[in-house]
């Protein structure tokens, strides 16, 4: 499999430097509350997910695809939950709802009807940093079909498409996408098959953890490696082979730095320390079965 030629920004290599070696030339800048919403539908084909591509004038990861979300706003809270510590509010449930609605024009009504399926914090080494809890609502094709001809300014390219197929084109670089991504659409991958409401509840039945990409001193070239820890319990959950698209705050632009090696002895970061379902490397297409039907 070809690298992408994306690499991580040299002022990032530096932060996870000093993360690494503690110290304390840089400081993580606080986390903020956000969710974010995988909309899925059933298709004669399998199971397909909604992404966004966000503009590469964007300030928080552009050009990459992403589900719809955003961050906590106060209009979310509730008198009785401003200080809810909880992973799954109701202020972050609030949150998903009213982004899908400005993102993907797709009222979900009900923040019951969500489903809590992950939860994952942007790294220390970040300017902007977020706390994101991921649900998931299965949508019918008449609000797939809203969805897909939506318009606003933090998107530029509206895609249906399968898990596997979507994990395949990030893969060859076609796709630019976050690890928590990249993650959730392997946690659908491995139920491929299964109708969508079975998929979901199989995710949300899953336990959750915080997970968040963390660098640690190592002897390698680059001075540190990445694993992904419990943010709740500071637990190393797994090796990674690190980030190897860009960043959230650079998205796809480019550097020459190259700050990632190979070492087949670790797991992806997109496994969370287990093996996922072998992808078949297909030829990347956007394969949309209300495409060819609306």
């Amino acid at each position: 499999m070809a690298d992408s030629p994306l690499r991580m920004p040299d002022r990032f290599i530096q932060r996870a430097q000093s993360i690494a070696q503690g110290d304390g030339q840089w400081v993580a800048p606080p986390c903020r509350d956000a969710a974010t919403v995988v909309l899925v539908m059933d298709t004669p084909d399998g199971v397909s997910v909604f992404l966004q591509k966000r503009p590469t004038s964007m300030a928080f990861a552009p050009g990459v695809y992403v589900f719809p979300g955003g961050a906590v706003e106060p209009i979310d809270y509730s008198d009785t939950d401003s200080a809810d510590t909880r992973a799954d509010t109701p202020a972050c449930r609030a949150a998903a709802i009213r982004e899908t609605a400005e993102e993907a024009q797709i009222e979900l009504g009900s923040p019951d009807a969500l489903s809590f399926i992950a939860h994952w914090v942007t790294p220390e080494l970040e300017d902007r940093r977020f706390d994101t809890r991921f649900y998931a609502a299965v949508i019918d094709e008449q609000q797939a079909a809203i969805a897909q001809a939506s318009t606003t300014d933090e998107s530029d390219e509206n895609v249906w498409i399968s898990p596997k197929i979507a994990l395949a084109a990030s893969r060859d670089g076609q796709m630019l996408m976050l690890p928590p991504t990249v993650a959730v659409l392997s946690d659908l991958a491995q139920h491929d098959g299964q109708p969508a409401h079975v998929v979901v509840e199989r995710l949300a039945d899953t336990p959750i953890r915080p997970l968040m990409p963390h660098p640690i001193a190592d002897d390698s070239p680059a001075g540190f490696t990445w694993v992904l820890i419990d943010v709740a319990t500071n637990e190393h959950v797994a090796l990674m082979s690190g980030p190897t698209r860009g960043s959230e705050s650079s998205g796809t632009r480019k550097t020459t730095t190259e700050y990632s090696h190979e070492d087949k002895g670790r797991c992806c970061w997109c496994c969370r320390g287990r093996c996922c379902a072998r992808v078949v490397r297909v030829q990347f297409r956007l394969k949309q079965q209300f495409n060819r039907t609306h």
